[in-house]
């Protein structure tokens, strides 16, 4: 997977740590979003690691490419949430509407410390379309 990072490209500071004012604003828009769930490579681990139909193991190399020529290349190894149709196999419903996560209580750690109203999460949003403000 390549993920390249241009001189304009905003890059998330967080994915966590949202002042409390926009963590409740964009705690009760959540689930009319699902933009989070979109993110390929989504690492899984608890019980949907060991659920076949969630998961799958794999080794996953990324390589990050920033506009003045400097390349990462990171190897990781461990289990990852299937995709259908470009988003996590266990969230229903249609993005920017109504969503759901169906496996929101065994959901995987990467997941649970993703915040509604983080910087990752108004970058998504903006990306999207969905002006807030």
């Amino acid at each position: 997977m390549l993920v390249q990072i241009g001189r304009d490209t905003p890059v998330p500071r967080s994915v966590t740590a949202p002042s409390p004012e926009i963590k409740e604003e964009y705690e009760a828009k959540c689930q009319s979003c699902g933009l989070c769930c979109c993110v390929p490579l989504i690492k899984a681990d608890g019980k949907a690691a060991y659920d076949r139909l969630l998961s799958y193991p794999a080794i996953h190399e990324i390589t990050y490419r920033w506009w003045h020529g400097y390349e990462q290349t990171d190897t990781e190894q461990g289990y990852w949430m299937r995709m259908r149709e470009g988003r996590c196999i266990a969230l229903e419903g249609e993005l920017k509407k109504q969503v759901t996560c169906t496996i929101y209580p065994d959901r995987p750690n990467v997941c649970r410390a993703f915040e509604a109203g983080s910087d990752a999460c108004l970058h998504l949003r903006e990306k999207a379309g969905i002006d807030d403000h």
